[in-house]
Order: structure tokens, then sequence, then C-alpha cells
């Protein structure tokens, strides 16, 4: 079987010559192994010295008859042997079809997974009994997100041939297309570029059937690396229709894409596999800075972009006297022009949950009861829980020796705790990325 056949979560074994070189000039046996661990290769060579000080890239050829480039890869482990020395490499990718380097030109890459059906709901029905031309009249939707970059959606078709049968699986997948071709390293940031919108988008972490880049020569380049494997439990609430988002997504993904940096910043870690195993109070105190740099660069901007315009008109009246009546003008113009910082971390928290739309800040003010053991306003809440979260951050960083008496219940809630912030974070970006309340806040999709 092909490997280029496999999913990317599918593991193999396969025998090869491998080179440092394209040309494959000096060349050595090995086997290339993908587990549910890693992909290493072994390297079998008579030399007891093989020079492998920097190596970008190993090329070979396979028994499947395919060509590999290996990318990204570490040695592990180098034993000789009398006449044989085995050299073996953690490998972080690999791409099949032909060889690559890092100056490729890639004019697109295609992705597909399986909850990918489910979402775009559109169409046609994927079953094997499609026509082709309903297949190729399948109505795609295309979104501008730069001048160079395009996201569309198509269908791809995967033959299946056994004994006494043959058939045809039907997919949905997504493409991001380049106007002009880029290289590796450019179309592998796009791609994690939009890989990590659609998991805040899908409240979910992604895991992907394939990956494949087209080259400007119009060969088929199949991506495969180690990714975390979905163990099937997935918790489907909160993710838009396809249908209702889709009218804005292409200004969601022009902001996502321009202001890139500041979003990952945000939302780096915010979504996780289903098993991750947290760290909780690392992602507890991760949330609570977050929301520190979202009030940052979003709503205390809102707030200056507001009232700038008033206060230049008052400094201007206040310069001219200033320079008309003052006698010792440097000083006052000094005051008068010098910007302190007015919030402080715990007020930056406060405002930023006073944002919050009334569901989720009910939601906040019910969770400080229960962990309190009694019933307050949302107002004195929002205060109760913004003074905890300055204390749980100082803490965490500084270490702070925590009082004996209340060790075993410290971090009862905090799990708790910190999937409702990754909750109100999720909505404050999809938010800024336009997408409105009445989307946002429904708990009733289903997939």
């Amino acid at each position: 079987m092909k490997i280029k056949k496999n999913l990317i979560n599918d593991c193999f074994e396969v025998f090869g010559y491998w080179s440092l070189d394209k040309n494959m000039t000096e060349k050595h046996s090995g086997i290339l192994i993908k587990n549910d661990e890693d992909i290493t290769l072994k390297l079998f060579t008579e030399s007891l010295e093989w020079n492998h000080d920097k190596i970008d890239f190993i090329y070979g050829y396979v028994e499947s008859g395919e060509v590999i480039s290996l990318r990204k890869l570490i040695e592990v482990k180098g034993v000789g042997l009398r006449n044989i020395s085995t050299f073996t490499f953690l490998v972080q990718e690999m791409y099949i079809g032909s060889f690559i380097d890092n100056e490729t030109k890639f004019k697109s890459i295609t992705f597909g997974f399986d909850f990918l059906n489910n979402w775009i709901n559109k169409g046609i029905k994927l079953t094997s009994r499609i026509q082709e031309e309903e297949f190729n009249n399948y109505p795609k939707d295309k979104y501008i997100i730069s001048d160079n970059i395009a996201l569309s959606d198509g269908l791809i078709g995967n033959e299946k041939v056994r004994r006494n049968s043959y058939m045809v699986n039907i997919n949905k997948n997504l493409k991001l297309s380049f106007n002009n071709s880029i290289d590796l390293e450019e179309t592998l940031y796009s791609f994690f570029k939009i890989n990590l919108f659609l998991n805040i988008l899908l409240n979910k972490s992604i895991v992907f059937n394939y990956i494949k880049l087209k080259t400007n020569n119009d060969e088929t380049i199949y991506r495969i690396f180690n990714q975390e494997k979905d163990k099937n439990f997935h918790d489907n609430l909160n993710v838009p229709f396809y249908e209702k988002v889709k009218d804005t997504l292409e200004l969601s993904l022009q902001c996502w894409f321009e202001s890139f940096p500041l979003f990952y910043t945000l939302t780096s870690e915010l979504i996780k596999p289903n098993f991750y195993r947290y760290d909780v109070k690392a992602f507890h105190v991760e949330k609570i800075r977050s929301f520190e740099i979202y009030h940052r660069e979003f709503l205390e901007k809102k707030t200056e972009q507001e009232s700038n315009l008033d206060l230049e008109e008052d400094k201007k009246i206040l310069e001219e006297v200033i320079c008309n009546r003052i006698k010792n003008v440097e000083y006052f113009m000094k005051r008068i022009n010098y910007e302190e910082g007015i919030y402080s971390f715990r007020k930056r928290l406060e405002l930023t949950f006073k944002n919050l739309p009334e569901l989720y800040k009910q939601q906040l003010s019910n969770h400080v009861n229960k962990t309190k053991g009694r019933k307050k306003s949302l107002s004195d809440n929002i205060s109760s829980f913004s003074n905890k979260l300055v204390k749980d951050r100082n803490d965490f960083i500084h270490n702070n020796v925590i009082d004996e008496k209340n060790i075993l219940n410290h971090d009862k809630y905090l799990f708790e705790e910190a999937k409702l912030l990754q909750r109100f974070l999720r909505y404050f970006v999809l938010k800024e990325l336009g997408f409105k309340d009445e989307i946002l806040l429904r708990n009733d999709y289903y997939y």
C-alpha cells in the first residue's frame, strides 16, 4: 500500500535507501517507522563516520515505489559495530511525492478532517453513488483573506478497491491558495494560522486526516507528521453552524491573518486535545494573563479612541494657558504630556468581566456564589472574582506559601474556573473577529 494513501495518524514501517542529497550520490539502507509515539529513521552504513552535523533534509526511495523527503531530524542514537554503523533519527515531518527543500515553491495546501463533513453541511450527500456531474458542480465557497491568500472548500474522492468490491469515499476539504507561490516555511505558517483559527471557531483541537501541498510544477506532495490522536470525545456545544457564520468568515479571516501575532498570544494555549494532561495551575494563570492582554490591546484602546478627541482639545487649551501665563513652562508642559498607566491588573480584569454578555456574567456570579457558599450580587461577585485571580497569579508567580488551613481546598475549583475563563476568552476573541452574540451564545448546536 502506498504511504500517501494512509491517514496522517496511521502507523507503518517501510524499507528504503536514503541520502543527504536529492541525487542520491551516497545512499544508505534504512527503515522508516511511524507509530503512535513518533516517526524514526534507522540508517545502516558501512562508514564509521557519516557527515551529519547539520541535516536539513534526508531523501529516500522506499519499497512502495515512492520518493520521500524527511525534514527536521534529530539524531538520538548512533552505534558502531565492526563494519556497520547504525544511526537513529527522530523525524518531525515527512513529505511524500517528490523531493523538496526549503526553497520549493507551493501554490496551495489542501487539508481535511472528520468533523468537516458535518460542519460544512451543504451541497450534496457524501455517498459512493454520487454522480460525476454532481461532484464537479459542487457549490464551492471562496474567502479572500489577503492579496495573496484565499480559502475555499471542496470535495475529494478516495478510491478503495477490495477483492470483490470497489467504492469511493467522498469527503469535504479546505484549501488555502496562493496567487504568488511561496516557499515551504511560508506555506506551513499560513497553514498554522488557519489551523489555530479553526480550533478556536470549532471549539476543538483538530486532528487532520491528510494534508496535501501543490507545487508550482503541479506535483502533489503529502505531508505526514506526529499529531495528537482523537480520543472520540467531543463537546459539540457552542460550535456554530457553517451556514450561520459563512457571511462573517471572510472579514474574520482577514482580521485574524492581519493581527495574527496578537491573536496567537491570546489563543495559542486556549484549545487542548480531549485527553490533554493539564498542569492546571499553569493553564489557569495563562488564562488570567490573557485577560490582561485582551483588556490592554482591545478594551483600553477602544476607550482611548473614544476619549482622545476631547482630551486633545483640553490639552491645547492648557498648553496655551501655560505658554502665555506660567513662568515655568517646561515643568508644567511635561506634566500634561506625561501618560501614566491608569489600570491596575485587578482593574483590567474587573472591567473585562463587566464587558461579558449577561449570560456569562451570570455564570461567573453563580460560580463565585458556589465556591464561597453564599449569595451576593453580580457586581460584588465580579469584584471578588477579580481579586481572587490577582491573588492566584501572584501566588503562582512568586510561589507564595499557602496558609496550612487552606491547603486541601485551595485548588478545589481550579479546573472548573480555568474552563470558565477559557470559555470567556474564546468569546472575546471571536467577538473581536466580528461574530455576533446570537451565534456565539447559542448552545443548541449539534452534529
